[in-house]
């Protein structure tokens, strides 16, 4: 799986993107973080039957490089999510975080591109490294 990283000046909990995926059809709950602390609750959010996105609250604190810590403090976030993704299902998460943008402000940004942010107004744009394009199994 791979990483993007979504950050508001509000303070957004981990409901209130399962309360948006919801609202948008998407089956949506939260659960254990079993992959790296079960005391850490993460949002697992359905685009198809049997396939899914995690979201994973974060702060600047889980990152290690300080450029990346520099980039956090200058953009001045207040929530911060690590949303774990396949790269096939890019399109879809594309269109899921403009809806989370149009709701809760805020940008988005790549794990491998941090000089490059992703507002409402060229989220269609986001692609990080190494995404593959949509298979027709998501293109309908």
């Amino acid at each position: 799986m791979r990483d993007v990283f979504y950050f508001a000046r509000d303070e957004i909990k981990l409901e209130d993107i399962k309360q948006l995926a919801e609202d948008l059809g998407y089956k949506a709950y939260l659960a254990p973080n079993a992959q790296a602390n079960p005391n850490i609750r993460s949002l697992v959010v359905h685009y198809s039957e049997a396939d899914y996105w995690r979201c994973l609250e974060i702060t600047e604190d889980d990152f290690l490089e300080e450029a990346e810590k520099a980039k956090l403090r200058s953009m001045g976030p207040h929530t911060g999510f690590q949303i774990k993704y396949m790269g096939i299902s890019m399109p879809d998460l594309r269109t899921f975080l403009k809806f989370v943008l149009e709701r809760h402000g805020g940008w988005v940004g790549c794990n491998d591109e941090w000089e490059r942010v992703y507002l409402l107004e060229n989220i269609e744009l986001l692609q990080c490294f190494g995404d593959e394009k949509p298979s027709s199994k998501l293109a309908t």
